[in-house]
């Protein structure tokens, strides 16, 4: 039959996404990436205490190195631009990691690196879904059409506000440095 598919879930922090992927879809092959050791450490336990021990937790910034090319790319990668920081519930700001939250003056840094690295790296055909965050949208949708990517979809949270970017990376592609 098809080889099962691969999924990555760069920042994977506590592991949530990667672990009910990995539940909801058992034959998937599923990799979570994510910068903190301690983040890894969680969502390991958390994936051993959920029967979802065939997860394969890396140490990256980006994608897992030496697996096939995936058919799902999710990420809830950091997102609130630094000069948010002052605004935030102190709830969010002094419990979650710093660098589970900013990503530079626009928020935008971690997303930038993603988006053509996912390009590059995604099965004809693949997925790439990401949270973003409040006002960010537009700059998204433009970095998913510069990088090659369709843009299927942008989800709103339950506040109204555009939070989920999907988009896919088409299959029609010309073959890149051959002559056609």
């Amino acid at each position: 039959g098809p080889a099962p598919p691969v999924i990555f879930d760069v920042g994977a922090g506590s592991g949530c996404i990667a672990i009910t992927l990995a539940l909801e879809c058992p034959s998937a092959r599923v990799a979570a990436t994510d910068t903190s050791r301690d983040a890894l450490d969680v969502a390991r336990r958390n994936a051993r205490a959920l029967g979802a021990e065939h997860i394969e937790f890396v140490e990256a910034s980006l994608f897992p190195p030496g697996l096939p090319p995936p058919d799902l790319i999710v990420s809830n990668p950091p997102y609130v631009p630094e000069t948010d920081r002052a605004t935030l519930p102190p709830d969010v700001r002094d419990f979650e990691p710093a660098a589970a939250l900013f990503a530079g003056q626009d928020g935008l840094d971690v997303i930038r690196a993603l988006i053509p690295a996912a390009a590059l790296r995604l099965n004809e055909g693949g997925w790439l879904i990401i949270e973003i965050g409040a006002g960010q949208a537009d700059a998204v949708a433009a970095l998913i059409r510069e990088n090659g990517l369709a843009l299927q979809c942008v989800r709103k949270d339950l506040q109204g506000i555009p939070r989920i970017v999907v988009a896919t990376l088409p299959t029609a592609r010309l073959p890149v440095g051959r002559d056609v």
